[in-house]
């Protein structure tokens, strides 16, 4: 192939490349949830405390989830629910409602994120019914 060519098809595969990493990472930024908001949403902390934890976090270079598990405002294995419900909102395996009724679910049972979401047909139909009387 002659030089010239080449550099026509090197050019257009970049200009390719740079469009879809574009278009991915946009796509990333729409499903992402922020944690806070996660946390506030699914009534594990208030606002003031993740206030507070974002003020301790900022000046301590500490994560905010560390933060809120040391000052006791959540639990780890709430805030290790959490953590998961915002994986599985951002690789798009649960939607952000589904994510904060499961999460709201598993505190008021004792349970972990994971066990409510490998839950019996029964306690999926629960989370289910939170989902659709938010709708009303």
């Amino acid at each position: 192939m002659e030089p010239a060519r080449q550099m026509n098809n090197l050019r257009s595969f970049q200009a390719g490349a740079a469009d879809n990493t574009a278009s991915l990472s946009q796509h990333r930024q729409v499903k992402r949830m922020r944690l806070g908001q996660l946390l506030i949403e699914s009534q594990l902390v208030t606002g003031e405390a993740l206030h507070e934890a974002l003020t301790i976090s900022a000046h301590t270079g500490q994560k905010m989830g560390k933060v809120l598990s040391s000052l006791q405002y959540i639990s780890d294995k709430n805030m290790q629910s959490a953590l998961l419900a915002q994986s599985l909102v951002g690789e798009g395996i649960l939607d952000e409602r589904t994510a904060i009724a499961a999460l709201k679910k598993a505190v008021e049972a004792g349970l972990s994120l994971a066990e409510v979401l490998d839950a019996s047909p029964a306690e999926k139909a629960a989370v289910e019914r939170v989902l659709e009387l938010e709708q009303l």
